[in-house]
Parts: C-alpha cells; structure tokens; sequence
C-alpha cells in the first residue's frame, strides 16, 4: 500500500484553508455596493497573500501562484496598503468615489454642481432638443457672467439685466436686487434717498429716482420738476409750456404763499390753494377768483352782497344798490321805511325827522303818511 507523506498532508491542508479565506473575504462585503471594485480586490489580495505568505515559510517548493500571492500580499495589500490605506478607505471608501459623483459638496443641495460650475439653463418654451438645465447646487444658473456659471452673485458683483431676469429670475443672492449702477448690472441693495440713482427708479428704496436732481427722493414744492414723481409732500408737477415744471400745490391743499399753489393764489382767509367762489371766505381781492371781481368785501366774503343781505358799506352791493345804515342791509327803504340819511331811501324819498322815508312837500301821495308833512292835499301832493 502506497502511503502519502505528512509533509505533504500539511501543505495541502495549507492551501486549502487560505483558498476558503480568499473565498470567505470576496463573498461578505469586500465590495462595497456603487463603490469601485478596486478596494476589495486589493484588500482580498492582501488577504490570500498574507495567508499564503504564513504557510510559504513551511515549504520553499510550493506553487508557483502560492509564492506570487505571498509576495503580491506583503508589499501592496498586506496589512498596511490594501487593509487600511489603500483599499479600505483612501482610494474605495468615500474620498474618491463621493467626489467623483458630486453628491458630497457642503452647503450644497444633493447631486447638484458646485458653484462656480459652467451650467445651463432654458428659457421658456425650449427647442426638444435643448440639454436639460444644470443642477447648480444653490439653484441659481448665475447669466451676469460668459459662461453662465452655478452660484449666486454677491454684493457688487454683476448680474443680468432686466431682460435676462425676467426669463430666468435674478441672479443675486438673497437680499440683493439687480441695479444698473456706475458700473453697470451689479446686485446691491436698493438706495436711499440723496444717492445717485441714474434715471431708474427701480433703483431707489422709495421707486423715485428725480428726474431733475438724478438722486433718490423727491423734491420739495418750488422746486423744478419732470413728472409728478418728482415732488414730494403732496405736491404735483405743474407744466406749462414744456419741462421743466415746477412743484406745486393743488387747489384745497394747506399752503403759506402764493407761490406754493399752482393757481398762484394762497387763500389767507383758510391756509388753503385756491380761489374762493362768491361767498367764501377772504382777506384780500386775490383770494377772491377772477370771476368775482375779483372782489373782496368788507364782510370778507368774496363777491357782491345781494339786495336784502348783510353789508358793510354800499360797495358791498350788488348791481349799484346803497348799504342801508338803517337796515345794514343791501337796498334803499320804500316809504315809512327806516333811515338815517336821505341815501337810505329810494329816490324821490327823503329821510323824515321821524328816521322813515316819506315824500317832501309837493311830492306824490296817496295818503297823509306818505308825506314828511303828514298831509296829502286834495291834489294828491304833500303840503
């Protein structure tokens, strides 16, 4: 009977363990799931090369693939290199395979391009054949700059205009507007009033840019102006013959001279712009509008006091009629009507001793009443 030698049982045995360790390490995880091969063939190579390395001392006559594997393991992927270093984590793990994906970028949104990225983005209504729009990781397809790029612009830094902003959205981050500045489309905060504003009211924190200053802000009443924008506190833009016009107050607006309404007229009796009509309130013929007059009477109310109303002197009345002293009333007195002097009786009357109007002798009469005398003749006339 043929019997095998121990040291050949031992060998074998050898070998048979370290091809189960091989196999046992490929099989439970060595290949992480979507990651790169490479680091699980290393750390398996160091695997098999360290066991074979281990039963390669028992016996220099091995195979030739056992002495390959021993040598292969000791100097790449033993214990240091494939283990740890090379397999394990550097080159397998999640350095190199996260970054070639663009899934890890801090800050950033998931499987999205860094900032600073070259991207694309269409407009509305796209060809079918148009690419698809980059995910940029803050969301913003930046159109200020040649290429586009992913990323926000920030404080004067430039971005699209208006155009381009009304078909992708701004391109500043949040914030900041899109202004047409000195140097151009920048992204800064709106301005306050005082700043320069280059003709845009968009640019301004009040949307006011001056026509006649170029700065933020209106202008107060007196000043010159291009649009009712211009002016401020209530004011308007009044324009005769072209720009520029002036600012001024509308009729029934406070004002404190005449120079302020755009009628040129500052009612002194109510503070307000504006004529006064018949009626209204005055202090000076100015106050009164033309179609009065103007006139301002001694009642301070503008126009002429009608026959049977209150007046102050006979200017006061309308169409020529006196301001009765006795009545202080606009219109003479008929008969036996009160008086203080002949003007306060109509004409052919004269004022009695008794302060009534009545008829002088050889006047008219009806009746002894109606004469001063108190006596009509029979001829009808006063003695």
């Amino acid at each position: 009977m043929r019997t095998t030698p121990v040291a050949v049982i031992a060998v074998s045995l050898a070998l048979g363990l370290s091809a189960l360790g091989s196999a046992c390490d490929g099989g439970s995880g060595g290949v992480i799931p979507g990651e790169d091969d490479g680091g699980a063939s290393t750390s398996s190579g160091g695997s098999s090369g360290g066991s074979s390395g281990g039963s390669s001392g028992a016996s220099s006559s091995s195979s030739s693939g056992t002495t390959s594997g021993s040598s292969s393991g000791s100097s790449s992927g033993g214990s240091s290199s494939g283990g740890s270093s090379s397999g394990g984590s550097s080159s397998g793990g999640s350095s190199s395979g996260g970054s070639s994906s663009g899934q890890v970028d801090s800050g950033c949104f998931p499987n999205t391009v860094p900032n600073g990225s070259q991207c694309h983005e269409n407009g509305p209504n796209p060809p079918p054949n148009s690419p698809p729009n980059t995910p940029c990781c803050d969301g913003v397809c930046n159109h200020g700059s040649t290429p586009s790029v992913c990323g926000c612009s920030t404080a004067n830094q430039y971005c699209s205009d208006y155009d381009l902003a009304g078909l992708y959205g701004t391109d500043c981050c949040p914030g900041l507007e899109c202004l047409y500045l000195a140097t151009g489309y920048v992204c800064h905060t709106r301005l306050a009033d005082g700043q320069k504003c280059y003709q845009s009211n968009g640019n301004c924190a009040d949307d006011i840019c001056n026509g006649i200053t170029d700065l933020c802000g209106a202008s107060p009443v007196g000043s010159q102006c291009t649009a009712n924008q211009d002016c401020g506190g209530g004011s308007t833009c009044k324009i005769d013959l072209g720009p520029p016009g002036v600012c001024c107050y509308a009729d029934g607006l406070n004002c404190t001279s005449d120079g302020q309404c755009c009628n040129g007229v500052c009612d002194s009796s109510t503070g307000k712009c504006g004529c006064g009509a018949n009626g209204d309130g005055c202090t000076r013929a100015t106050d009164c509008c033309a179609a009065t007059g103007p006139k301002c009477n001694s009642m301070n109310k503008c126009g002429c006091v009608l026959a049977g109303a209150t007046c102050g002197v006979t200017a006061d009345c309308c169409s020529g009629a006196v301001c009765n002293s006795a009545t202080t009333q606009c219109g003479c007195s008929m008969i036996a009507g009160a008086c203080n002097v002949l003007g306060d009786c109509c004409a052919g009357l004269t004022c009695g001793a008794g302060k009534t109007c009545c008829r002088a002798a050889g006047g008219a009469c009806g009746a002894g009443t109606d004469c001063c005398s108190g006596s009509c003749k029979g001829n009808n006339t006063c003695n």
